[in-house]
């Protein structure tokens, strides 16, 4: 199973932690993995190419884990992680023994 988490707040979003593999498909062909895959990275692309000086960003492949960490609360990583946020709602309604969601309040 795939676990994102959200790092949180009150309202404002800092960041997330994403770990684990989804299992719903063999590598190459799990359809979750790429979705929830491309979502992530390209929030992560987007918030540390313009935003570096905001944004701390990690990945170990070698244990599938993902995470992007913000040194303040700014109005673009709102609504970039919203965005993330939306998208895997649908996706975790989708395929909930494959994919989680959690908000950790920081």
């Amino acid at each position: 199973m795939t676990h994102l988490v959200f790092l949180k707040r009150g309202m404002h979003y800092l960041g997330f932690r994403c770990s684990g593999h989804t299992g719903y498909a063999e590598s190459g062909s799990d359809i979750v993995c790429a979705a929830v895959s491309a979502a992530v990275q390209m929030t992560a692309d987007y918030l540390t190419c313009y935003f570096s000086d905001k944004v701390r960003f990690s990945a170990d492949e070698d244990n599938a884990v993902i995470s992007l960490v913000c040194n303040t609360a700014f109005s673009e990583a709102d609504r970039q992680l919203e965005t993330l946020e939306r998208f895997s709602d649908s996706v975790s309604d989708q395929y909930p023994d494959y994919f989680k969601i959690d908000f950790t309040e920081v």
